[in-house]
């Protein structure tokens, strides 16, 4: 695994998409920040699985876990400051944002079928070199399908694990 060190996205980029939001940023601890907005906007329900596509699980605990009655500020000063790439999925699962996490990571997961509403969280680290042991044009499919039943998505660039001019191509390919 490398680490890339890329220049990230100069601004957050909101989408409605039809009717579902798509958040698309740089680091991926900002998903917990834009479920949180999302949730607060009724765009989905606590309890939705929360599919994550990724080349890394980020299921580390943080050093601190945010309380239940955060507000808004607080929720989103904890995402920068206390989150990171490898640690923003725990405190929602504790939050009971999601009532589980399927982390699509390999070969093995990425035929994964859903049929219920979901939140699906991409990072584009997934079409990283290190991932190319699974067929681009797959990804690309199977993620379209999933978008489909999404009610919430989260799109992270990861600058530093990917070309973000590859990522923002891929992200037009991904939802053309």
């Amino acid at each position: 695994e490398r680490e890339c060190n890329h220049t990230g996205l100069e601004f957050f980029i909101f989408w409605n998409n039809n009717g579902v939001p798509v958040y698309f940023f740089d680091n991926h601890n900002h998903a917990f920040y834009f479920w949180h907005r999302s949730l607060n906007r009724g765009d989905f329900s606590p309890g939705l699985p929360l599919v994550h596509v990724d080349q890394h699980s980020d299921m580390r605990r943080p050093p601190e876990w945010l309380p239940a009655n955060a507000d808004d500020r607080e929720v989103f000063d904890y995402t920068g400051q206390v989150l990171n790439v490898g640690n923003f999925i725990q405190p929602a699962l504790r939050l009971g944002w999601f009532r589980e996490v399927d982390i699509v990571d390999s070969s093995q997961k990425i035929n994964r079928r859903y049929e219920q509403p979901l939140v699906l969280d991409l990072d584009m680290d997934f079409f990283a070199p290190e991932m190319d042991y699974i067929d681009r044009a797959l990804k690309v499919a199977q993620i379209r399908k999933w978008l489909r039943l999404a009610r919430c998505v989260t799109v992270a660039t990861s600058p530093f694990f990917m070309d973000q001019q590859e990522a923002i191509e891929l992200i037009g390919e991904i939802f053309r």
